[in-house]
């Protein structure tokens, strides 16, 4: 009887032993499985995620790209135009002008800045303009070889008036309005 009894205890302390490990290895594995449940559903978090990521860069790439050929129109539109509308540039380009024509200036009188307002944002380009008054005396050849190297010039300058008269000595004397444009530049960008 002891021995049965014994046995019994045995026995009953192995079935014990086994229940323990059992309901301590379904504990630990619920709480694994658990875990790898919540690793999962982060997991497709983070794939929606990198997806809206992917997506959000895709679109801003676009956008860059979009205002590269932005820029480059502008810059292309601004080429015709001075980046720096002064006094000492325009007289750099008149002297050119003057001498290549070889018109006989007797007065370059300088008229008022004109601020040429397209927006009240200060970010946006406001074209600037510079009116220069010209008193000639010259031959008929030399006024039309300045009017054309004026037309011809690189930069934007047009003429908004123009005077003539025959002096005694039937030369032409009048006045040249021309008009200097100016925005500043945006730096252009490699594409």
């Amino acid at each position: 009887m002891n021995s049965l009894m014994l046995t019994r205890k045995k026995l009953l302390f192995l079935f014990t032993f086994i229940l323990v490990i059992i309901s301590i290895h379904k504990f630990i594995f619920e709480i694994k499985l658990r875990e790898i449940e919540n690793s999962k559903q982060t997991l497709k978090q983070y794939k929606f995620e990198m997806k809206n990521v992917k997506e959000t860069f895709e679109k801003y790439k676009n956008i860059d790209k979009e205002l590269i050929k932005i820029n480059d129109v502008i810059y292309e539109k601004s080429e015709k135009l001075l980046d720096y509308i002064g006094q000492e540039e325009i007289l750099l380009i008149l002297n050119e002008i003057i001498e290549k024509s070889k018109l006989n200036t007797t007065k370059i009188e300088f008229l008022e800045e004109e601020n040429i307002y397209i927006s009240e944002d200060e970010s946006l380009l406001n074209p600037k303009t510079i009116n220069v008054n010209i008193t000639y005396s010259d031959k008929y050849e030399s006024l039309l070889d300045f009017i054309a190297y004026v037309n011809n010039y690189s930069k934007s300058i047009t003429i908004e008036n123009l005077s003539i008269d025959i002096d005694e000595y039937e030369n032409l004397t009048g006045k040249i309005i021309l008009k200097f444009y100016s925005v500043s530049k945006i730096h252009k960008q490699k594409t």
